[in-house]
């Protein structure tokens, strides 16, 4: 893979002193950082020598982008800087340097360390991890007899991975970047919120057990992280080619240069999921869940119900399971429980790599409609909430089957498509099972199913001595019909 990086100059290194300063900890989102602007030259431009004459210094570029990060001292203000450079022949655009919060970083969602994680699974992680209901609730095991994300790559842009949890290892691809001390090694450092990055890799990896991971560095252990930071992990993400680009953090106000990458993936087929943020408002809307290139993902309890701290509004898309989450925090066998949007961020992130396996070549409007389509209605649990949550809270399953075209299975269980689910049915499948029998009515036009007809247990197989057992139950012993997502 081509980076797009100049190596860190001394300008860089000085600039990373300072910002380590001015941030003091955590910062709010959108605060300006001194002495420096962002500049996007022209095509075709030589952007340091043009720097160099102005008397600015390059702290560092997105060098195929034509993007950079200048610092300066001989303005008394950040917009007497954007000002001057947007005057130059050469430039397209300049604009602040600013700062951008992971959004447990100055919330109360902070996750804690379980130190008595005793129950393994296949040697890997605790069976807390595997069989949290987070993962039944959004239908994980049922999902993944269709698809696991075998083949896809996520693109994580927040504040590192842990390589060496166990986990994660086989799963991290080894071009991932650090655009927060501007090296190779996207490791997360100490801090507040040192395993952030870490804990997400668990969520997605939990929803799509086969993806790859493009680990991006853009932010530092206590959630601060910069504008160009997030951006450059964003053109990072789109040139390594990944398919989905997960962001959990959030600002105010829209920024001109993130939003260009966020364009420019929308028109390379990547999706991109953002968090909704843990501010527990409905306004204002934080960027990049806001932009219409995203969708947007509030977090719910175990009961459907928004949780206390996620944020909510109109320009929700889709919710997911936010409380109560149990994933890997940093080192080789640590683990905890944490919730929040940047979380349930992870499982839709998921869901789109399960979508994007099975479907390489649908645009990202598809796949989003998916999402939307499959979500199961939440509404009975927010009274008031209506149209604040977007399509409802996301469900695997219905998703993967109504991806497989528009689902028509008639009554479910209608075997000879007669309008009803009868003693008449029970024969049909019997003998249909036993006794090698064919079905006496041929499929309607309108037949379109993702099931095998009389496979009424929705195993994805020919019907079969367990279809039989069901279908007596439901016939009668007045069971309900069996859960085939997307399909009456």
């Amino acid at each position: 893979m081509n980076r797009t990086f100049i190596k860190p100059t001394i300008a860089w290194c000085v600039f990373l002193s300072v910002i380590l300063v001015f941030l003091g900890g955590t910062s709010a989102a959108g605060q300006e950082i001194p002495n420096q602007v962002i500049v996007t030259f022209d095509e075709g431009t030589f952007p340091p020598g043009i720097i160099q004459s102005l008397g600015d210094s390059l702290i560092t570029q997105i060098e195929d982008h034509f993007i950079v990060l200048v610092g300066f001292d001989r303005f008394p203000s950040v917009m007497e800087a954007v000002h001057f450079y947007e005057g130059l022949d050469v430039v397209i655009a300049a604009q602040p340097n600013r700062v951008v919060n992971i959004p447990q970083s100055h919330q109360i969602s902070h996750g804690f360390l379980d130190d008595d994680s005793e129950s393994y699974v296949e040697s890997v992680s605790p069976g807390e991890y595997y069989l949290q209901t987070a993962a039944y609730q959004v239908g994980c095991p049922s999902a993944h007899e269709t698809a696991t994300g075998a083949g896809i790559t996520v693109s994580i842009v927040d504040n590192g991975c842990d390589p060496a949890h166990a986990l994660l290892q086989g799963h991290l691809l080894p071009d991932g970047y650090d655009f927060w001390s501007m090296d190779d090694d996207p490791s997360p450092d100490s801090g507040e919120v040192a395993s952030h990055g870490t804990f997400v890799a668990g969520m997605i990896l939990r929803a799509a057990p086969d993806v790859m991971l493009l680990p991006i560095r853009s932010f530092d252990g206590d959630g601060s992280g910069t504008v160009f930071a997030a951006a450059a992990g964003i053109e990072y993400s789109i040139d390594a080619g990944v398919d989905i680009i997960n962001l959990s953090f959030g600002m105010d106000d829209q920024d001109a240069l993130i939003d260009r990458g966020l364009q420019r993936a929308a028109d390379s087929g990547i999706v991109v999921i953002a968090s909704a943020g843990n501010d527990s408002l409905m306004e204002p809307a934080p960027f990049p869940a806001s932009d219409s290139t995203t969708i947007a993902v509030a977090a719910v309890d175990d009961q459907d119900i928004k949780t206390a701290i996620s944020n909510y509004g109109t320009f929700i898309d889709v919710c997911a399971p936010g409380q109560d989450l149990y994933g890997p925090f940093i080192g080789s066998d640590a683990w905890g429980y944490w919730q929040g949007t940047s979380f349930a961020a992870g499982w839709v992130s998921g869901l789109a790599a399960l979508l994007r396996e099975k479907h390489p070549a649908e645009a990202v409007d598809w796949i989003r409609g998916a999402i939307e389509d499959g979500c199961d209605d939440i509404s009975a649990a927010n009274p008031g909430m209506d149209g604040l949550l977007g399509a409802g809270r996301v469900y695997f399953p219905a998703s993967l089957n109504l991806a497989m075209g528009a689902c028509n299975c008639l009554l479910w269980g209608d075997v000879n498509y007669d309008d009803a689910v009868n003693p008449v049915d029970m024969v049909e499948i019997t003998n249909y099972v036993y006794k090698a029998y064919s079905f006496s009515q041929p499929p309607p036009p309108e037949w379109n199913c993702p099931y095998e007809r009389g496979d009424v247990n929705c195993s994805g197989g020919q019907p079969n001595p367990v279809d039989v057992v069901v279908f007596v139950n439901m016939v009668y012993k007045g069971f309900p019909a069996w859960p085939c997502a997307g399909c009456p």
